[in-house]
């Protein structure tokens, strides 16, 4: 397993100003919802993948990055996963960028690859789906505390939307270095996200 750290990554809840008015609206850590109800394609061993022509058309600039290195302080909207037979490595690329796309992000990072084995094991890619975002925009804030939570392979998105419940129950604002570690696979392996809940002051 890999943990991801390099430039900050952040994911909003429900960010507030100095007099702690909201300023994000509470859809904003929502990634956007539009290409789940368009047609949709089955992909290989893996989920039906959106076929939306303007999710299509932004997961042609998305980049896939071994590390974190995008260049500027990102938002996390959530981890990607795909698992596709090891002779569509290309198609697998695809399907991973189409999928970060339909949450709005310009990168996957810390994109980890397994490659199947035997011509019927699956690739399978995984990574954190992010754009260039700067939540805290200078504003000064007090730590709450670590936020962990631990979720069932293959149900990764479900983990992460129990990762901002559990940040939101804490009174936290945002989640500052959200880290996302993918199990292996095998018997009791489980996903892993963990960062820092924040206050603004």
């Amino acid at each position: 397993m890999k943990t991801w750290s390099w430039f900050p990554i952040v994911m909003v809840l429900a960010a507030c100003d100095a007099t702690n008015r909201p300023v994000e609206p509470a859809s904003a850590w929502n990634a956007p919802q539009a290409a789940q109800s368009s047609k949709t394609i089955e992909a290989e061993d893996d989920e039906p993948l959106p076929t939306d022509p303007a999710v299509v058309a932004r997961s042609s600039s998305v980049k896939v990055l071994q590390d974190e290195n995008l260049g500027c302080t990102t938002e996390a909207l959530g981890p990607v996963d795909v698992h596709k037979r090891m002779e569509s490595t290309q198609k697998a690329l695809d399907a991973l960028k189409l999928r970060a796309a339909a949450l709005g992000a310009e990168a996957v990072v810390n994109t980890e690859f397994e490659h199947g084995e035997g011509g019927d094991a699956p690739t399978h890619l995984s990574g954190m789906a992010v754009r260039c975002r700067d939540l805290l925009r200078g504003r000064q804030y007090e730590v709450i505390g670590p936020v962990k939570l631990e979720g069932a392979m293959g149900k990764e998105e479900d983990a992460f939307a129990q990762f901002k419940a559990k940040a939101r129950a804490m009174h936290a604002d945002l989640i500052l270095d959200v880290k996302f570690e993918h199990g292996e696979g095998g018997d009791g392996e489980s996903t892993t996200i963990t960062g820092t809940a924040i206050k603004i002051r």
